[in-house]
């Protein structure tokens, strides 16, 4: 999958971890649903290591009163839950 530039607008498509609270009863032979949710997240891509993408919701561009760029609410997401990247345009 190729990852597009750091400071790009990206729309991600992965999988989480799904849970489901409580006792569940099956019946014998009954199939149980193992899917996994997918999640759409966009922002700001900030980093992309060998084991992880990083956006954040938010970003400070470096101005006059700051001295680095801020970023806000970082959402690291593992890649092998990535199933899409896509340039928000």
């Amino acid at each position: 999958m190729k990852i597009p530039a750091i400071g790009s607008s990206v729309k991600l498509e992965w999988f989480d971890t799904t849970s489901l609270p409580g006792w569940h009863y099956f019946h014998k032979g009954e199939p149980i649903d193992t899917s996994p949710r997918l999640q759409i997240s966009r922002g700001v891509l900030v980093a992309a290591g060998p084991v992880a993408i990083t956006i954040a919701g938010t970003v400070s561009p470096m101005g006059a009163l700051d001295s680095t760029t801020g970023c806000m609410d970082l959402l690291i997401i593992p890649r092998g839950c990535v199933t899409r990247v896509q340039v928000i345009p």
